[in-house]
């Protein structure tokens, strides 16, 4: 019995099996790496956002906290605070207020 050796590949020129390689490498270096940034990158930096929200708490969507200045929490938020971050664009949360139809008055 035979030990075991590894399979040979056989090319007919010594160098044409390097590029392959190289070729291959560049291909899996390539796909293991995360972008930095998506194609939206600070693509909105002179735009500034008037977000109306309603004024009522939604758990855990957003959660609305009655002060002097009203403030919102929750996963809309934090949503619309990573989207600006990577977009470039400012905002601000303002309180929903609906007409008598029900159509948004304070956008």
């Amino acid at each position: 019995m035979r030990a075991w050796q590894p399979m040979r590949t056989h090319y007919s020129c010594r160098w044409q099996g390097s590029p392959l390689l190289v070729l291959w490498f560049q291909v899996v270096a390539s796909s293991n790496r995360v972008p930095s940034h998506s194609s939206a990158h600070r693509c909105c930096l002179k735009d500034h956002l008037k977000i109306a929200i309603p004024d009522e708490s939604l758990k855990p969507y957003w959660e609305y906290v009655s002060t002097r200045k009203p403030k919102w929490s929750g996963y809309l938020t934090l949503m619309i605070d990573a989207l600006a971050k990577e977009m470039g664009f400012t905002y601000e949360f303002q309180a929903a207020k609906f007409g008598p139809h029900g159509e948004p008055v304070s956008v």
